[in-house]
């Protein structure tokens, strides 16, 4: 009976270490973003990715990128960027706003919303 609580203690001790230590950083959203677009080789993927007010210029996005004149152009440089790994460059994080760059591309703005960190699209 003994051997059971400390087990049982064991195993809660473990799975609240788990659990605190897998926090989310806003490059990690990104890296996982950017790994799920090249897997499905899909913009559209990226939608789970972005804040609510971010989704409607996504959708212009994906849309002017089916055509048939930027569609070759998009899967280009869809292709090319995948073909690099992807590594956070920076990371800067200030409350529940942050900047991150991936190695070779432009810094993204994310905002954490309900606990998770999600990427700002706008027109600027």
């Amino acid at each position: 009976m003994k051997n059971a609580s400390i087990f049982t203690l064991t195993a809660c001790a473990s799975l609240a270490i788990l659990v605190g230590c897998s926090g989310s950083t806003p490059g990690d959203t990104a890296l996982a973003m950017r790994a799920d677009m090249c897997k499905t080789k899909d913009l559209g993927s990226m939608t789970k990715y972005l804040t609510e007010e971010s989704k409607p210029m996504m959708e212009m996005v994906t849309k002017l990128a089916s055509s048939p004149e930027k569609k070759a152009m998009m899967d280009k440089n869809l292709t090319d960027t995948c073909a690099k790994p992807a590594k956070v460059e920076s990371e800067k994080i200030t409350g529940d706003t942050a900047e991150v760059t991936l190695s070779g591309d432009k810094p993204m703005k994310m905002r954490k919303v309900d606990g998770k960190w999600l990427v700002v699209i706008s027109k600027n």
